[in-house]
């Protein structure tokens, strides 16, 4: 088989002790994909690897297999596509009041948790830095925490850089690779009652450095449209315990907003790949958000 690493086939390169193999170049699709979800500074700073925040475009670029000039339009298309629906948010009913009195206060922080549902470049958290750019210009900072592949597990292991930051308010969203499922024996990487315990202890740590912490349910998955995207690749993620999850995170006495509820795969809600929420989606996650935390509308 050919080296491709969007397609579970990492193997290869003198770091494996195997031959360069060739670059795989990616289409326009697929490169807009990789750059929307996928950030090489992201996860070379969680291996604490010193120079990963200051990584140059060029180096980035070699990574998604592309030129630099091309990962820049990529990024802008991204950018304008996501400024454009910030708007329209705005324009909203309530909105851009509830922007306004967004649950930090001036000079604060807020957090945003997750794996590559909040890591996308175009999530509900980047959602939320347009908009309080628009309507809180300069006021607070937003960090996005959002590590894509992240486990429930994998995120409590980060919490202590996250803690160092003092956020005034943490939003997670956590969960989804929890429930993923490989192999032909479809072996589980986690049991939803010990994503829920990690959520739990999250939580536990961050209420100590300040924080309020807010757990939004994952969005559900088209099983049917992940199916036809790995193709061969024997990887699922449970629907079951995705909804044990959900279950548990409601249960569990920690502060919930049933962001999954908000979204529906026959709308246009979900990518193709049945998984990531599409930007109408991560629309109606930030907005879920939103009208929560400041209307109290769960």
């Amino acid at each position: 088989m050919s080296y491709d690493p969007r397609r579970g086939l990492y193997a290869g390169g003198r770091a494996f002790g195997l031959p360069e193999p060739p670059l795989p170049v990616p289409d326009a699709a697929e490169l807009e994909l990789l750059v929307r979800f996928e950030h090489p500074a992201k996860f070379l700073a969680v291996k604490e690897l010193p120079g990963a925040a200051l990584l140059a475009d060029h180096c980035l670029a070699s990574a998604y297999g592309c030129s630099a000039p091309a990962l820049a339009r990529v990024r802008d298309l991204l950018a304008a596509e996501l400024e454009a629906t910030a708007d329209a948010l705005l324009a909203g009913a309530g909105i851009r009041a509830a922007v306004a009195a967004f649950p930090v206060r001036a000079g604060g922080t807020f957090v945003a948790l997750g794996d590559s549902i909040t890591d996308d470049a175009q999530s509900w958290v980047e959602l939320l830095r347009c908009c309080l750019d628009r309507v809180r210009p300069g006021e607070l900072t937003v960090v996005n925490a959002g590590v894509s592949g992240d486990t429930t597990a994998a995120a409590l292991a980060r919490v202590h850089g996250i803690a160092a930051l003092r956020p005034e308010l943490v939003v997670a969203m956590l969960g989804t690779n929890d429930c993923q499922r490989h192999g032909s024996e479809r072996a589980a990487l986690a049991h939803p009652g010990a994503s829920c315990a990690a959520a739990a202890a999250i939580s536990r740590w961050l209420a100590l450095a300040g924080a309020r912490v807010v757990w939004l349910t994952p969005p559900p998955v088209d099983r049917a449209a992940l199916a036809a995207s790995v193709g061969e690749r024997p990887f699922d993620i449970d629907a079951g315990d995705l909804q044990r999850l959900s279950d548990g995170l409601k249960a569990s006495g920690l502060e919930v907003i049933d962001a999954g509820a908000r979204l529906y795969p026959s709308a246009g809600h979900l990518l193709p790949d049945g998984v990531h929420p599409s930007l109408a989606g991560q629309r109606r996650i930030a907005e879920a958000v939103l009208r929560a935390l400041v209307l109290d509308e769960r």
